[in-house]
Parts: structure tokens; sequence; C-alpha cells
């Protein structure tokens, strides 16, 4: 479904904005499989930004397994949340069960 990778350039850069929501989320075709995508979480209460991942996403797989939405006009709303002790997960939403594809530490010198 989700695997790290080192492919290059990526053809989505997103980051997430800690001290907003604690997530992000976008609308992807689902015909963009896979989908590369870089993620960085953002805190500015920290003062930092740490590089999550660079990743290659399957959606129909995480749609298929309950992790993101299928929505109209064949689009897929992909989200990544922060749990409180730092885990990023992809998750359809707050109630839904999470993937866990990486972890941000602001404390931390290495992210």
């Amino acid at each position: 479904m989700v695997s790290r990778t080192s492919y290059g350039p990526m053809a989505r850069e997103w980051t997430a904005n800690d001290d907003d929501a604690g997530h992000h989320h976008g609308l992807i075709s689902l015909n963009e499989t896979p989908c590369y995508l870089a993620l960085y979480w953002h805190s500015a209460t920290k003062g930092r930004t740490v590089h999550v991942g660079s990743f290659k996403i399957n959606l129909r797989r995480l749609v298929a397994a309950g992790y993101a939405q299928e929505k109209a006009g064949r689009k897929v709303r992909l989200r990544f949340a922060r749990t409180d002790d730092g885990i990023i997960e992809i998750r359809a939403n707050d109630a839904s069960p999470g993937l866990p594809v990486g972890a941000v530490d602001f404390e931390s010198p290495t992210g």
C-alpha cells in the first residue's frame, strides 16, 4: 500500500501544519498509481519543519483497506494525521484506524 522511496523528484510535496490541526489532506486522482509524495511536518511554535518521508503510494489499495476515502470524480481524499505521541498515520478520519508511515519528534535534532 505504502512504501518509502528515494525516487525523485516527487510529483507531490505536502507540508502539514502541526500548530493548525495536526493533520493534512488533499484530493488526488485515483488514476495516479503509483502516487509519489514527499511529506513534511511543520511547527511554527517549535520553529522546525521535519521531513517525514518520501512515499510510493497505491491509492486503490488504501481505499480498499479503508485508510482513504474515494470521492466523486474518481478522486481519493488522502489524509495524514499526527498522534499525540508523534506517529504519522494515513487515516480516513479521526474515528478510523490509522496506517503508521513515520514519526515526528520536534524535540529531537533529527526530527
